[in-house]
């Protein structure tokens, strides 16, 4: 072989030799955006100066984008708001914010999937169970389990605690790639009755559903708000998803889905049940009677505000979390929680979206909100952000969450209760807005214990009243993983079906479809594949039982 075709065989295989050491050397420092197989996500030493325990979490500075939904409200600006500013000045982690008012949240959020141009870190980012899955198993969203066990001490301690939960944010393949937000108390929004009306009429609290007709009628016949017209509103709701709850007076729980596990573990689709007929009825006849708002399909969360704050009173109930929130702080006290009706067995029973909590004892559920916080392929700096993260799980970060700070935006009261420090004019959200990320559904707890005894009587008053309900809530079916193409079938399935059934009860409560059509009903539904629905949510409902 001549000198010059050796001297160019030579280079050709250093150059060989190079590039592959380089790819070797590339894929080690984790610069693929692909997870490590150890559920750690990223590389650790990607950033200098990471502290493994304690504060800071970084010696210098670094910046990160944080991409997330939350109130539209001018007051909520997450680049000036000081429960941000305070992490930062703890953790040395700063962030470039993209926040997205949430009506505009999904569609955004689904954009920044497509497209690639994703942040660093999801916060407040209502993942949907399809994306955990989907974009977890491509690696986009990264496992945190093996980081939680390294550098998240209260996250590890908060999912020992609730194994109920660590097993419903756990997929098929056993990662975690988001975080929940976890909540002790339990359902928060129910029926609110006119207490003030009824103790004027001599009635007593409903048990059963002719009781409930009673009363209704009685609002609307009596003229309690004594103007001597008949202008009453005895039940006022917002659209389908407020219906459903009152069905539980007939043995049946919705969830996102229409579905529930009965008394023998078995799932029930609620909309083809001849209670759920039963139901219809009587709402219909509520509807006829104008005992039931007609406007209940129609109106907007924000109309039935203008009813309940109308210089008239007007309202005998509606659902809500809070009297106050629909009629305004001055007749707040004048409502209460319904206490779930009896059943036909002679049960009561309230819807509770959520988990088992102890998954030896299902009467113990807990609620909990999925997909709240994630970390992309794109973060280089996976660790800081697991401890930043694993802070909102302690005692402290949540009260900085959603209480603020001491002497700034709440003070201690001599009573032991606690108060939000307002100027003269000022309203609470004018405080929380700015000063904390609460109410929101952010990573991490609610401090229950210290959060209870808020100072303010129309809040504090919820408690009690919600406690009424609470001791009947019941789960209805635990959050839950499918395989991807179970999943893609089973969102495919409920869109369908979802769509079709929120439009009958519409049609058949309003008179638009006649109840004589509910054998056709049942079959349009049956021939949409309901059965099948039904079989994959068994399946996995079986499988999450097992010891």
């Amino acid at each position: 072989m001549g000198r010059t075709k050796l001297s160019v065989l030579i280079m050709i295989m250093l150059f060989v030799i190079s590039t592959f050491i380089g790819c070797s050397k590339s894929g080690s420092s984790g610069d693929t955006g692909q997870p490590r197989a150890d559920g750690a996500g990223g590389t650790e030493g990607q950033i200098s100066g990471f502290n493994e325990t304690g504060y800071p979490i970084v010696n210098e500075k670094i910046t990160l984008t944080m991409m997330g939904a939350d109130t539209a409200d001018p007051r909520r600006k997450w680049e000036e708001n000081r429960f941000f500013k305070r992490m930062e000045e703890m953790t040395s982690i700063h962030f470039k914010f993209i926040q997205i008012a949430r009506e505009n949240w999904n569609e955004k959020k689904k954009l920044a999937f497509a497209s690639g141009d994703l942040p660093d870190v999801f916060f407040s980012a209502f993942l949907t169970a399809q994306e955990e899955m989907s974009y977890g198993e491509q690696g986009i969203l990264i496992p945190l389990e093996g980081m939680i066990e390294k550098y998240a001490p209260n996250i590890k301690k908060c999912l020992e605690e609730n194994p109920g939960v660590k097993k419903s944010i756990t997929l098929p393949s056993g990662n975690i790639v988001a975080l929940p937000a976890i909540h002790e108390t339990k359902s928060n929004a129910h029926i609110y009755l006119n207490k003030k009306w009824m103790d004027e009429l001599g009635l007593e609290e409903p048990n059963t559903v002719d009781d409930l007709y009673k009363i209704l009628k009685a609002f609307k016949d009596q003229d309690p708000n004594k103007n001597g017209m008949a202008d009453e509103i005895p039940l006022s709701l917002v659209g389908v998803a407020q219906i459903k709850p009152l069905m539980s007076a007939w043995g049946l729980l919705f969830n996102d889905v229409n579905l529930f596990i009965d008394d023998n573990n078995k799932v029930v689709f609620s909309p083809i049940q001849p209670e759920f007929k039963d139901a219809l009825v009587f709402l219909k006849k509520l509807y006829d009677e104008k005992l039931l708002d007609n406007e209940t399909f129609t109106q907007t969360t924000q109309q039935l505000n203008a009813k309940g704050r109308n210089d008239t009173e007007l309202l005998g109930g509606f659902y809500t979390a809070g009297a106050f929130t629909v009629v305004g702080e001055a007749r707040h006290f004048d409502y209460i929680t319904m206490i779930p009706l009896l059943t036909p067995k002679g049960q009561r029973m309230w819807p509770l979206d959520g988990t088992f909590n102890d998954l030896e004892n299902k009467a113990n559920a807990i609620r909990f909100m999925r997909g709240t916080f994630a970390i992309t392929n794109k973060c280089k700096a996976p660790e800081a952000m697991i401890r930043w993260v694993d802070y909102l799980y302690t005692e402290e970060g949540a009260i900085l969450t959603w209480m603020g700070k001491e002497g700034e935006e709440y003070e201690w009261n001599s009573d032991g209760t606690w108060s939000w420090i307002l100027e003269e004019g000022q309203e609470q959200y004018d405080v929380r807005y700015p000063g904390t990320i609460a109410p929101a559904t952010v990573p991490g707890l609610r401090p229950d214990n210290v959060w209870f005894k808020l100072g303010n009587i129309y809040e504090s008053s919820l408690w009690p009243i919600r406690g009424r309900v609470n001791k009947y809530d019941r789960l209805t079916y635990p959050f839950l993983y499918f395989p991807v193409e179970k999943q893609k079938r089973v969102n495919s399935l409920n869109a369908d079906i979802g769509s079709y059934v929120d439009q009958m009860i519409a049609r058949f409560i309003t008179g638009d479809a006649s109840i004589d059509e509910w054998d056709n009903y049942v079959k349009t539904i049956q021939n949409m594949g309901v059965e099948e629905l039904i079989s994959i949510y068994q399946e996995a409902y079986d499988e999450f039982i097992k010891e």
